[in-house]
């Protein structure tokens, strides 16, 4: 009985929906390669992390905490071809 009720208290969760975005994904090109040192990235990051959590703090408006998120994983997206860059010719040589 005790196992039911779990179950069903779980089952709550997949009654809401989860609002998502397609996203069409495309080799990366010499084009798209990241232009910032990882250690510029990682700090712009810091960055829009604080202030996410400051926005998020003052109630702001969701349009602002979405665009603080989109650029969030934009340089998230670009940290991780840097470090593979990096990486890569690393292991290259």
């Amino acid at each position: 009985m005790r196992v039911e009720k779990v179950s069903l208290g779980l089952n709550h969760f997949l009654a809401t929906p989860i609002h998502t975005v397609r996203v069409t994904l495309r080799p990366l090109t010499s084009h798209d390669a990241p232009t910032k040192s990882v250690e510029d990235l990682q700090a712009q990051i810091g960055l829009l992390t604080a202030e996410r959590q400051h926005l998020r703090s003052t109630g702001c408006d969701d349009g602002d905490l979405e665009r603080n998120r989109l650029e969030i994983a934009r340089l998230q997206w670009e940290l991780s071809h840097a470090l593979i860059g990096r990486y890569a010719r690393t292991a290259a040589a």
